[in-house]
């Protein structure tokens, strides 16, 4: 088995979110604190207005036709309108699925089960026995090892050169000096064994309802297979306020090294990356891992880079790129439109669900399952779906509201380029009940919004194509909050 820096993890719970670090730092990424407050503008008028006298309605397919004739569609969405600070140019590609309707369907959470856990092993990282680092017998050294003590007492040596010396400077943040620091080394270096102690644990997926967060539903650990670890982690995290299961696989040697690459910085920084060049490929490789887990209901349907940096001569510089691919369900012919918003902005905690699968060009990083639901049949026929021509009324007008009197009063203007109108499902949460949710059609507009003046000294490009302009409920014409899930 690897000897890597485990240390620590064994005696406490470590979240490991492949997308989220603490080096948010990188200088490139620093741009999001400028603009993201622009996807939450909203007027004083509440933006959520359903049409009047519109009612959700199921319909018979046979008399309404194909779906496409129901919504009565342009080939293209096209039109050009303004207000006094806002503009909007519309040329866009409609994408629709090729099916005869719709029907609404409920969404029921659920906890991951032994079932979940075997396939994705079996496969990711393949079959091989679960282990930990035995904390009781390493507990003077806290988890660590020798030679690992040694790497952070050298750590700790640089740093207190590189401050001149000063062994009675704060270290870190921690409450205690650099030399205070340097001695708790040294004591766990003296109890520390020099290699890892192991021990075996059962790979059993537990649910245990309860109140409150408990290690009981917490499966941890390590899978070694051709002589690379691979860190498990399942948490079965649903309580009073809380429901967010989770299932990570990932390369040990690889955690924590890449980071969220904000796609609207300068893309000229990925140019040249290790890994670049392998984006395509990486698409059907996760499309073809979902289904050798059985997952094939699952396609990808988003793509984010991830960038590693490295410092060179005191720079930090990119070196190498990562593609994390997004996959949605498909249900019926209609696919869960991905979309950046996880639609968990309420009490109580209930994000959508998200399969991702991250690359580099060495080929898999990490698999992660989050939120996992069941699905039940709630229409037996095919809902009413209002025309295209409607919901674009109900665009034009509201895109306009959302924007055009914050930016007026702030003495900007904006610009907006929508590129692509999608139908899909949305998961839309009750209102009565947040843990009750529906998969419901919806309309999503996507492009670019370019802000000037103000506090930008040159005009500003906002392009993600996971962030929807405005999300309209193709029922009723109910303008949706995607960060609050209804």
């Amino acid at each position: 088995m690897q000897q890597q820096k485990y240390g620590e993890r064994g005696r406490k719970k470590e979240r490991r979110f492949f997308h989220l670090s603490a080096s948010f730092l990188v200088a490139g990424l620093l741009v999001t604190s400028l603009t993201g407050c622009q996807n939450r503008i909203q007027t004083e008028e509440q933006i959520v207005t359903p049409k009047e006298g519109t009612q959700a309605q199921e319909t018979d397919a046979v008399a309404m036709g194909t779906l496409t004739e129901q919504l009565q569609m342009p080939e293209r969405y096209q039109s050009s309108f303004s207000g006094d600070a806002v503009s909007v140019t519309a040329d866009a590609d409609m994408v629709v699925p090729d099916v005869e309707g719709i029907r609404t369907k409920r969404v029921r959470f659920r906890a991951f089960t032994q079932e979940d856990y075997d396939r994705v092993i079996s496969v990711v990282p393949g079959e091989g026995q679960l282990w930990q680092r035995d904390m009781e017998a390493m507990e003077a050294s806290h988890g660590f090892t020798k030679p690992e003590l040694d790497e952070r007492i050298a750590e700790v040596e640089a740093q207190k050169a590189a401050w001149g010396g000063h062994g009675d400077w704060e270290y870190e943040g921690m409450g205690i000096t650099v030399d205070e620091r340097l001695a708790q080394l040294k004591e766990q270096r003296e109890a520390a064994p020099q290699e890892p102690v192991i021990r075996e644990i059962p790979g059993e997926v537990k649910y245990v309802e309860s109140s409150e967060y408990s290690e009981e539903n917490m499966l941890m650990g390590y899978i070694t297979v051709d002589s690379t670890d691979y860190a498990i982690d399942v948490d079965n995290m649903i309580y009073e306020g809380f429901c967010r299961p989770y299932f990570h696989v990932q390369k040990e040697e690889d955690n924590g090294k890449y980071f969220s690459y904000n796609r609207i910085d300068n893309e000229e920084e990925l140019a040249g990356l290790d890994g670049l060049e392998d984006a395509q490929r990486f698409r059907e490789d996760a499309q073809a891992l979902a289904d050798r887990l059985g997952l094939a209901e699952f396609a990808v349907r988003g793509w984010d880079p991830y960038v590693s940096y490295r410092n060179e001569d005191e720079t930090i510089v990119a070196d190498r790129v990562a593609y994390a691919a997004h996959l949605t369900r498909t249900i019926d012919g209609i696919p869960v439109t991905y979309d950046h918003e996880y639609g968990s902005g309420n009490e109580p905690y209930w994000p959508e669900e998200e399969l991702n699968l991250f690359y580099n060009a060495d080929g898999l990083l990490a698999f992660e399952w989050i939120s996992p639901y069941e699905i039940e049949e709630l229409s037996e026929n095919y809902v009413f779906l209002l025309p295209f021509s409607e919901i674009r009324q109900i665009f034009e007008e509201m895109i306009l509201k959302r924007y055009e009197d914050t930016f007026q009063e702030a003495g900007m203007t904006m610009d907006i380029r929508v590129e692509e109108v999608r139908l899909g499902y949305m998961r839309v949460r009750n209102k009565e009940n947040l843990m009750e949710a529906t998969l419901v059609p919806v309309w999503d507009f996507y492009g670019t919004k370019t802000s000037s003046g103000g506090s930008f000294t040159e005009p500003y490009t906002k392009d993600d194509p996971h962030a929807s302009l405005l999300t309209i409920h193709a029922m009723d014409g109910t303008v949706l909050d995607r960060g609050a899930g209804f």
